[in-house]
């Protein structure tokens, strides 16, 4: 039985530990060393984690069971499309479009669409549910990020032609925290989430700063510090979902 466990747990550990230490190499031996002497460094360190997330969140669609494949599989979709923004942020698709900026914002907004739909879904399942709890988080989180956008967007210098559209992208990922520490009330092993959400939304403010409001040390490094491990949890949470302990 302990055989089986481990056997089930491998792929997804190895994942996990591929996702690190491309993250990690992503972040600091880039730093110390020039590109073409560690050809995983910089930018494709920080794309193959994105990669290596994709492929877990793969996985999750085929080991959790049937009742929560719809979950896993919006997640998934999710995590697609936010590694196609990664690839826009880093200018790798410039034959695409021109637009990276603003066709990142799309890929990351419709990934998040896809992240709402798959934690409604799971609210839905929550008996008995009350709206007071979904709407007192949501109202929040709705809160936080438009103070955000005021102070760090709004009243920024820069990246003017973006103002508006940083808005309503803005608050759909105060939407996606806003749903899923909903979700973590009810179920409270799925925290982990609602985590992943928060620090989703936190690594775009970080973006934010940067490109509205100029500059500064070490930014990269923040924006994938928050932004990497939020992508995780949110993965994750397909097997913590599958749990479908009782509402606690």
């Amino acid at each position: 039985m302990v055989l089986q466990s481990v056997r089930a747990n491998l792929p997804r550990s190895i994942l996990l530990l591929a996702w690190a230490t491309f993250l990690l190499i992503g972040l600091w031996p880039s730093k110390l060393l020039p590109s073409m002497l560690l050809p995983l460094s910089g930018t494709w360190g920080k794309m193959a984690s994105s990669i290596a997330l994709v492929v877990l969140s793969m996985l999750a669609r085929f080991q959790v069971d049937t009742s929560s494949k719809r979950y896993a599989r919006w997640i998934c979709v999710g995590m697609i499309l936010g590694t196609l923004g990664d690839f826009f942020n880093a200018d790798l698709l410039g034959a695409i479009t021109s637009q990276g900026t603003l066709a990142a914002i799309v890929a990351f907004g419709l990934g998040h669409l896809c992240y709402i739909g798959a934690i409604v879904g799971e609210l839905r399942r929550c008996e008995p549910i009350r709206g007071k709890p979904i709407w007192f988080a949501i109202t929040v989180w709705q809160f936080v990020g438009l103070l955000s956008w005021y102070f760090i967007v709004y009243h920024g210098e820069k990246a003017r032609e973006i103002v508006w559209p940083a808005l309503g992208y803005t608050l759909l990922l105060s939407g996606t925290a806003g749903l899923a520490t909903a979700l973590a009330v009810y179920r409270r092993h799925t925290w982990p989430l609602a985590i992943g959400a928060a620090l989703f939304l936190l690594s775009d403010l970080l973006l934010a700063v940067g490109m509205f409001r100029g500059s500064y040390p070490f930014r990269s490094e923040l924006v994938w510090m928050t932004y990497g491990p939020g992508q995780m949890l949110i993965v994750f949470s397909a097997w913590l979902v599958a749990r479908r302990l009782d509402i606690v």
